[in-house]
């Protein structure tokens, strides 16, 4: 699954379905199109268009402004980035490339460094953040930690944040107010580059203060910024207990997380998350419960729930 906003309008995905926020209401989601495969990674980059990735050996698509559709003869797009004046794609074995004008139907990838997925891990994700210089560099979240691209080298080098191995280590990857935040089952690194260009890392995750419930654990699927500074988290219940956990939607503001959303039901996949002001200002993220995306209406003012005095809507349509 996969969600992006993209010329004022809120794309979401499903496997092989692609769907839009109806904005003449922001109660329904119109059918964009089904493709041949599933969809891996949506974005929003070079041309002002919307790039569909399809992954390993399937062409990617891309939309433009005017709503024309193109295909593409270009594979190897599990997982891209913008950069500069770039789209960056890395596909899950580790193969990277980026180009000026990937909006072609044959598009020029120049060929860079590749990641050894043996000794550095899966790879979760790519995102822009600052480098040590305090230029924006490209990184990228493994199941075994966080990389570092140098373009003068044309090297991948490891930032000192290093963790186990596990298949779900670096699904959470976001940057928010200067700081670059990766997950780790409920926990989350916080990489930040101070001004001496050297990397402080942090454990500010959920089980940094006190352990939830049990019923409350799980591992982080999904990290994604607010529009006032805040952090959320999507915790997937499934990954711990099929039959005895709730997921929940959490949010990290002030130095501390407060539950926003949990389940009702136990089992429940929880996929992307992203806040939005398509129709209205809302956070939505997707799961395994129903049709498509749901939300909650957010207010713009308070961020601490205790002092929030706006009614959150019901989740769902």
């Amino acid at each position: 699954s996969a969600i992006c906003n993209f010329n004022s309008n809120l794309y979401l995905t499903y496997g092989k379905v692609l769907v839009k926020l109806d904005t003449a209401a922001g109660a329904s989601w119109l059918l964009e199109g089904i493709f041949p495969n599933n969809i891996t990674h949506l974005i929003s980059s070079v041309g002002s268009c919307l790039y569909v990735f399809r992954g390993v050996s399937d062409e990617y698509w891309y939309l433009d402004t005017s709503g024309t559709w193109t295909e593409t003869n270009s594979t190897a797009a599990y997982y891209g980035v913008h950069w500069a004046t770039k789209l960056a794609k890395i596909n899950s074995s580790g193969t990277f490339a980026y180009s000026t004008a990937p909006n072609a139907a044959s598009p020029t990838w120049t060929d860079r460094a590749d990641i050894d997925t043996g000794s550095f891990g899966s790879i979760r994700g790519l995102i822009t953040y600052a480098d040590d210089t305090g230029d924006d560099s490209i990184y990228c979240a493994t199941t075994k930690g966080l990389l570092l691209y140098d373009d003068t080298l044309n090297l991948w080098l490891n930032t000192g944040l290093k963790v186990p191995n596990h298949t779900d280590n670096g699904k959470g990857l976001t940057v928010q107010n200067g700081t670059l935040y990766y997950s780790s089952g409920m926990t989350v690194y916080a990489y930040k580059i101070s001004s001496s260009g050297i990397a402080d890392i942090t454990d500010v995750g959920l089980t940094a203060e006190a352990l939830p419930p049990t019923y409350y654990t799980g591992t982080i699927t999904c990290l994604f910024p607010g529009n006032t500074g805040e952090l959320y988290a999507l915790v997937d219940s499934r990954t711990v207990s099929v039959t005895n956990g709730f997921s929940q939607v959490w949010k990290y503001v002030n130095g501390h997380w407060y539950n926003v959303y949990s389940t009702t039901s136990n089992g429940v996949y929880m996929y992307v998350g992203l806040v939005d002001d398509t129709y209205a200002y809302r956070l939505w993220w997707a799961d395994s419960t129903g049709a498509y995306g749901k939300y909650i209406a957010l207010s713009r003012t308070q961020q601490v729930p205790l002092k929030v005095t706006y009614s959150y809507a019901a989740s769902g349509f």
